[in-house]
C-alpha cells in the first residue's frame, strides 16, 4: 500500500497518535499530506480513527479533497462506518455528505437541529449537496426561523446568524422563487439581509422589486447593504427601481470612486432604460468609472472614438472594460498598453480581451496573466471595505475574464482554481465569499466548455471526467484538458493528440507508462522540427 517504509511509519504514528503528538495543526496536516501523496486514499482510513483530534481533522480534510466517483463503494462504506463510530463535529458532517450511503441521510437532518450553530451550518451545506432543489424547504425554514432583531453580543451569536445566512445563500444559488417571501421577510435583519438581497436578485422574481426598493431608501440603511440591494435590481432589471437608483447617484456627489454610485450605475445600466440617461450623464461628469459605457450603449454614440477618448484622459477602466467588447482589431493596441495599467481591474479586462483579439502570442501572453493573477494567493483571502461589505475580489473577476477566453488553455488554472477552492470553503465554510468564488470558478468552467452555466454541478462536485466525456468528439481539446485535471492521462493523451497538441500527449502518454506512444509522439515533433 506504502511506496516506502518511512511512510507506512508515519502512518501508523498517526493513526496510534493521543493528543501529546502532533501538537499544532499545521504539523498534523503536513504528515497527512505527505502519508496522502504516497498512498492510496485507504490508507486515510486508520488515521480518521486517530485518537488525536488535530490528526483526525487533517484526515477528514485530505478525505474531503478526494473525488467520491474515483474511491470504491466498499472502500465508501468504511470511511462512513469509521467516521460513524464516534462523536460527529462539523467537519464529520461535510466529510459524509459526499459519500453514497443510506446511513447519511439521517446523520445530516439530526445535525440540522444540533446545539452547535457550527455543526448546523455545516449540516446547511451538506443538505444542498445531497439533496440540490430537494433542499429548499429546508432553507426555506432556516429562513423563516431568523430573528428580525437579533442580538449580537457574543461570538455564538454571529455563529448563528451564519446559519441563517447560509440558508439565504443557497436559496439564491437555487433561484428558489418559492423562497422569496421568506427572503423579503429579512431584508432587514441585521448579517442577514445581505445574503437576502444577494439571493433575491439571482432568483430575478418581480416580486422583489418594491421591498428591495424601499430597503435602499431606508434611512437605517447602510452604504455596504445599499450596495447589495443596487446589484440586486439590476439583477432584475424592472425600471420602477430607476429613481431610487438615481437619488443614490445624487447623494453621493462627488465622490466618485464611491462603491454604492458604481454599482448603482451598473444596475441601471442593466435595466437598459433610456429614462436613466440623466443620471449616468451625471455619473460620468462626476467621474463613476462604467458610467460612460452604459451612456453609450443607451445613447447610441459611436463607441470607439468615445472610448479611446476616455483611455487617453486616463479612464482606463471603464475604457478598457468596453474597449474588450467591441471585438474589433482597433482596440487591441488600446488593451495592450492596459496590460502595464497600475490598476489591477484594467489589466484583468485587456487581458481577458486580448484573450479573444490577440494574435496567438498575444493570447498565450493574456492568459499567462489572468492565470498569474489568479494564482495569488491573498486573492482568496482579500478583505472588502468592512466585514459585511461583498465586492467582486480580484479573485472573481479573474475567474469570470478566464471563463470568457473560450480558451482551452483556460482551464488548467480554472480548474485548479476549483480544487483550491473546495479545500478552503471545506476549512472555512464559515466565510460565504469563498463559496461564491467556487460558484464563480465552476460557471466559468461550464462556460468555457460549454457554452453556459448548465453543467456548473459538474464542476462544482469536481467531475471533470464526467464533464469531459460530455465533450467527447466535439471539443477535443478542451475535452482533453479536463481529463488531465481529472488525473486520467490515459484518455487524455490520445484526445491532447487528435488537436495537435503532440508535445501534451507525449507528456502525459510517458505519465501513464505508454512509452512507445510517447516516443513516437517525440519522434513526431522532431520531423515537424525539421
Amino acid at each position: 500500500m506504502y511506496k516506502n517504509e518511512d511512510v507506512a511509519k508515519l502512518a501508523r504514528r498517526l493513526a496510534e497518535a493521543d493528543d501529546t503528538q502532533f501538537a499544532s495543526e499545521e504539523e498534523a496536516r503536513e504528515a497527512v499530506k505527505t502519508v496522502r501523496e504516497s498512498a492510496p486514499v485507504l490508507a486515510l482510513l486508520p488515521i480518521v480513527r486517530s485518537k488525536n483530534w488535530r490528526v483526525r481533522n487533517a484526515a477528514i480534510e485530505a478525505l474531503h479533497e478526494v473525488e467520491p466517483s474515483q474511491v470504491e463503494p466498499e472502500t465508501q462504506r468504511k470511511f462512513v462506518s469509521a467516521l460513524l463510530e464516534t462523536p460527529k463535529n462539523s467537519n464529520d458532517i461535510l466529510a459524509l455528505s459526499r459519500f453514497n450511503d443510506e446511513r447519511i441521510d439521517e446523520v445530516v437532518a439530526r445535525a440540522l437541529g444540533d446545539s452547535s450553530p457550527l455543526v448546523r451550518g455545516r449540516a446547511v451545506v451538506a443538505t444542498v449537496e445531497r439533496k440540490g432543489r430537494g433542499a429548499i424547504p429546508v432553507l426555506i425554514q432556516i429562513v423563516q426561523r431568523t430573528p428580525l432583531t437579533p442580538g449580537v453580543s457574543r461570538l455564538r451569536d454571529l455563529d448563528e446568524l451564519g446559519v441563517y445566512e447560509k440558508a439565504a445563500f443557497f436559496l439564491g444559488w437555487l433561484k428558489a422563487e418559492e423562497g422569496v417571501p421568506a427572503l423579503i421577510r429579512v431584508l432587514r435583519t441585521p448579517h442577514v439581509q445581505f445574503r437576502a438581497a444577494e439571493a433575491l436578485g439571482k432568483i430575478g422574481d418581480e416580486r422583489a422589486v418594491m421591498p428591495l426598493i424601499e430597503a435602499l431608501q431606508s434611512q437605517d440603511s447602510t452604504d455596504d447593504f445599499r450596495i447589495e440591494v443596487a446589484k440586486a435590481l439590476g439583477s432584475i432589471k424592472n425600471p420602477r427601481a430607476i429613481p431610487a437608483l438615481a437619488r443614490i447617484i445624487e447623494s453621493k456627489e462627488g465622490e466618485k470612486d464611491s462603491l454604492a454610485r458604481v454599482w448603482a450605475v451598473e444596475a441601471l445600466g442593466n435595466i437598459g432604460d433610456k429614462r436613466a440617461i440623466p443620471a449616468l450623464v451625471k455619473a460620468n461628469r462626476d467621474g463613476v468609472y462604467n458610467a460612460l459605457g452604459h451612456l453609450v450603449a443607451l445613447a447610441g454614440m459611436d463607441a470607439f472614438d468615445v472610448l479611446r477618448e476616455e483611455f487617453e484622459k486616463g479612464n482606463r477602466v471603464g475604457a478598457v472594460f468596453l474597449l474588450r467588447k467591441l471585438g474589433s482589431e482597433r482596440v487591441v493596441p488600446y488593451l495592450k498598453r492596459a496590460l502595464g495599467d497600475a490598476d489591477e481591474r484594467a489589466v484583468l479586462y485587456a487581458a481577458g480581451g486580448l484573450c479573444a483579439l490577440g494574435d496567438e502570442q498575444t493570447r498565450g501572453m493574456a492568459l499567462a496573466k489572468l492565470s498569474e493573477m489568479l494564482a495569488d494567493e491573498e486573492s482568496y483571502q482579500k478583505k472588502h471595505l468592512g466585514p459585511q461589505f461583498r465586492s467582486q475580489s480580484r479573485a472573481e473577476l479573474s475567474l469570470e475574464e478566464l471563463g470568457r477566453t473560450h480558451m482551452a488553455e483556460a482551464i488548467p488554472a480554472l480548474a485548479k482554481a476549483v480544487k483550491n477552492l473546495k479545500a478552503i470553503t471545506f476549512s472555512g465554510l464559515d466565510n460565504l465569499d469563498k463559496m461564491t468564488h467556487l460558484i464563480a470558478a465552476t460557471n466559468s468552467l461550464s462556460e468555457l466548455c460549454f457554452g453556459d452555466q448548465s453543467k456548473s454541478y459538474l464542476f462544482h462536485r469536481g467531475d471533470f471526467e464526467a464533464a469531459g466525456a460530455l465533450l467527447g468528439d466535439t471539443k477535443p481539446l478542451h475535452a482533453a484538458y479536463l481529463y488531465e485535471s481529472a488525473g486520467a492521462w490515459d484518455i487524455a493523451w490520445p484526445l491532447f493528440e487528435r488537436a495537435g497538441n503532440l508535445s501534451k500527449a507525449a507528456e502525459l502518454a510517458s505519465l501513464c507508462g505508454a512509452e512507445g506512444n510517447a516516443k513516437r509522439l517525440r519522434n513526431s515533433l522532431s520531423k515537424l522540427a525539421q
